[in-house]
């Protein structure tokens, strides 16, 4: 099973950069267009963040990672949690132009913070 470790951590890391690159487009053609995306960008998150999930859940199996054991590991999935609730925030109950903005870069900074702490483990 640990000869699947790179192939799973390239495909998470390559799928958390492809699934944050679509959030920044979501929230910069909203900001541009006045209106909120359609079509396939409606759809491609959901299957990237599904795929995503599936990579991080492997890889936690893998090396027999549980939140409460690591305190950075049980961090990181609460940021997470975090960064979907700002996301919500942003691209669906933001009322107002600024309050997707505040929402968007909030969102942004803690996914900043996730990508830390699962690149430095500093805890």
């Amino acid at each position: 099973m640990a000869h699947l470790y790179p192939w799973l951590k390239l495909a998470h890391m390559a799928l958390a950069a492809t699934s944050v690159g679509l959030f920044t487009l979501r929230l910069l053609l909203w900001e541009w267009q006045g209106a909120r995306p359609g079509g396939w960008l409606r759809v491609a998150p959901h299957v990237v963040d599904t795929a995503l999930l599936l990579t991080g859940i492997a890889l936690a199996v893998l090396w027999q990672l549980s939140p409460f054991a690591l305190n950075w590991f049980g961090v990181k999935l609460l940021l997470v949690l975090l960064y979907i609730a700002l996301g919500f925030a942003a691209l669906r109950f933001s009322r107002s132009a600024a309050g997707r903005r505040a929402a968007g870069a909030a969102a942004l900074l803690t996914v900043a913070a996730v990508a830390a702490l699962a690149r430095f483990k500093p805890f």
